[in-house]
């Protein structure tokens, strides 16, 4: 019984492998040149006159026209077979599939260009079993390569690296049952082998032996500075990219492209992430960080953000930022720029019951301002800022009606601004130095 069953699976093995010592090459390794085909087998079993041999050739065609679906055409006048006294032979122009290249590989259809073409031989003469046969096809204008093909449908690419072209083409005869698969062939093109096809991070473009990387490494739709360094074999990460902080102009009103890192910052091509020089941060280093972190008494706040609280809380002085072109038509920097938008116990602006100096102040909010009050020893009230500009406002901002000044301690006193308090002059006291007692002498304070 055990031998009956040897000899079952000796005899299909036999049959499943009706070739042996399959070989398929080109006789030129550039894709956009004409090729002959090369074709090797040893038959396992005899193949009779009755019999067609057809290899498939999927990417192939004699046009290589990708803009156009040939008509399926017979012509035994194209194909030229060598020795034509042991064969005559036919070729069959596959559909071209006409699918939108695309650079994510996750679009790409399964549908692969020329997949039905094939080339068909019918034997003069009957081939004995093991009897080692060689072909030599030829095709009238020349047959090439589908331009970009991979080596392997694509949607077993998705899934799978790159491997050699021969698992594209199958040799089956009407004598047998099953399909026979190449066991070698010729690489049509190197297939990037130079750049470790690429990686798995990208496909290989067999016409110009070159990689279409992953989106994140190299790909076209990447926002890469042109001219940065980076491996065309996708292998090194791209890191992301923000308007360049420094740039050469393009033109007199054209400056500032995306740039990796913003051209602040170098790219880590290992992680993809990007190590920005101070003060800059971010996922890109597309911003300015605030200096020591606004002291725990402010928020970081880019200049248009700071803009717009100022405007939120003083409508009668709208901040006018940016033009119908768009912010950044005026001020390229209003979401690079940043500073610290100090914290205050009292509301901030030119508006009534507002001062116009916040508590906490100083570039990092570090100082700040102690107990304002009216100078006690003069007729007019410092407190009042109508139609004020408070001392060191630049903008020349006016107070509205009921606006205040902050006046430090009263003009009475010195603030020691690290801590907010007062420290009186003699006579005066209180928190803001506010009060006056010509009698309060320090002496008389003493006791």
């Amino acid at each position: 019984m055990m031998l009956m069953i040897i000899i079952i699976l000796l005899v299909l093995f036999v049959q499943y492998n009706a070739f042996q010592n399959t070989y398929i090459n080109f006789t030129t390794h550039d894709v956009k040149q004409p090729t002959t085909i090369v074709m090797k087998f040893t038959p396992t079993m005899t193949i009779s006159t009755s019999d067609t041999i057809t290899i498939t050739l999927p990417y192939f065609s004699r046009t290589n026209d990708g803009t156009a679906k040939p008509s399926p055409t017979y012509d035994l006048s194209v194909l030229r077979v060598s020795p034509s006294t042991s064969f005559s032979g036919l070729w069959k122009e596959g559909t071209f599939y006409n699918r939108e290249y695309s650079y994510n590989l996750s679009s790409f259809n399964e549908s692969v260009p020329y997949r039905n073409a094939y080339i068909q031989l019918k034997p003069l003469s009957s081939l004995s079993a093991l009897t080692e046969v060689q072909v030599n096809i030829s095709i009238e204008n020349g047959l090439m390569a589908y331009c970009g093909f991979m080596g392997t449908y694509l949607a077993e690419f998705l899934a799978l690296p790159l491997r050699p072209v021969y698992e594209n083409f199958k040799l089956f005869s009407t004598a047998y049952s099953g399909t026979f698969e190449f066991e070698q062939s010729g690489w049509m093109g190197t297939g990037c082998q130079n750049d470790n096809i690429c990686n798995e991070n990208g496909i290989c473009d067999w016409c110009n032996d070159k990689c279409i990387c992953r989106e994140g490494y190299g790909s076209p739709t990447d926002m890469i500075m042109i001219g940065k360094n980076i491996r065309k074999d996708c292998s090194e990460r791209v890191c992301p990219s923000g308007k360049a902080i420094a740039d050469i102009p393009k033109s007199s009103t054209k400056a500032h492209s995306m740039a990796e890192c913003s051209n602040r910052g170098i790219c880590d091509r290992k992680s993809g992430e990007c190590k920005c020089f101070h003060p800059f941060t971010g996922f890109a280093c597309e911003r300015m960080t605030c200096p020591n972190d606004c002291s725990g008494h402010g928020t970081c706040t880019s200049m248009y953000e700071m803009a717009k609280i100022f405007s939120d809380n003083n409508p009668d002085y709208p901040v006018i930022y940016g033009s119908s072109g768009g912010m950044d038509s005026i001020a390229w920097d209003y979401d690079v720029v940043h500073g610290c938008l100090c914290d205050s116990s009292w509301p901030v602006g030119y508006g009534a019951g507002m001062k116009q100096v916040a508590e906490f102040f100083g570039p990092d909010c570090s100082l700040r301002h102690c107990p304002s009050g009216d100078d006690p020893i003069t007729i007019t009230d410092e407190t009042n800022c109508f139609n004020k500009t408070q001392q060191g406002n630049t903008q020349n901002l006016k107070g509205l009606t009921g606006n205040l000044c902050h006046v430090d301690c009263s003009n009475r006193g010195i603030c020691d601004y690290t801590t907010g308090r007062c420290n009186c002059f003699e006579g005066h006291y209180g928190e803001a130095c506010s009060h006056f007692n010509p009698g309060k002498t320090r002496e008389n304070m003493k006791k």
